[in-house]
């Protein structure tokens, strides 16, 4: 059992990409996942989300792209959603 749980975290370790190594339709599926957590906590509590609140961010899709088999480091992952918060504020005040 216990050998069981590890190589399903070995595994998943192992297929860490980086963000240019993702398939077309995996690339689109985080960015959405991103996009769309962030764009419900900015609606939700009426701010941007402070450094720790980011981090909660990405911590909840980096676990729900492990749900979906998606191999993404976490540094990645933070490292796009930084750099799209921007265009993800643009999108927040056109709504």
């Amino acid at each position: 059992m216990i050998k069981e749980q590890m190589g399903n975290d070995a595994e998943h370790l192992e297929s860490n990409k980086k963000w240019c190594q993702l398939k077309k339709n995996e690339q689109v599926c985080v960015s959405n996942i991103l996009r769309n957590q962030y764009i419900d906590f900015v609606l939700a509590k009426n701010r941007k989300p402070n450094k720790t609140e980011r981090e909660f961010i990405v911590a909840c899709a980096y676990l729900e792209t492990g749900e979906k088999k998606i191999g993404i480091s976490v540094n990645e992952l933070r490292k796009y959603f930084e750099s799209r918060i921007p265009k993800y504020d643009v999108s927040i005040e056109k709504l």
